[in-house]
């Protein structure tokens, strides 16, 4: 089983009890790890993975929905880190960056 099939039914089991602000937010934060992973198999989930994802977490532009209203063709998270690299944009906050996606914490808390 793949990343994105985990966080699709994680979605699909979660999503009657959220708010449409909820679901978006979740699916935008599911959408990011499966991309900045490459949508790996469960099994090849391991820690220097996540420390790859969590390098790459880094790199995402601060307001990062503006950033694409602004440049509409950077399409995908790697193309939003390139072009925080070339225009010097300001990056996720701390803070920001320890926000997992739900699906990792239902991943990796057994749900």
């Amino acid at each position: 089983m793949r990343l994105s099939e985990l966080v699709d039914l994680y979605l699909d089991r979660h999503s009657a009890q959220w708010k449409l602000n909820t679901k978006q937010t979740n699916a935008d934060r599911c959408k990011l790890l499966i991309e900045l992973s490459a949508d790996p198999t469960l099994a090849e989930i391991d820690r220097p993975l996540l420390w790859k994802v969590v390098d790459l977490l880094k790199k995402v532009p601060h307001d990062r929905h503006k950033v694409r209203a602004r440049f509409p063709d950077a399409v995908d998270f790697r193309g939003l880190i390139e072009l925080a690299n070339e225009r010097g944009l300001p990056r996720l906050t701390a803070q920001d960056s320890k926000k997992p996606p739900a699906a990792f914490l239902a991943c990796s808390s057994g749900q």
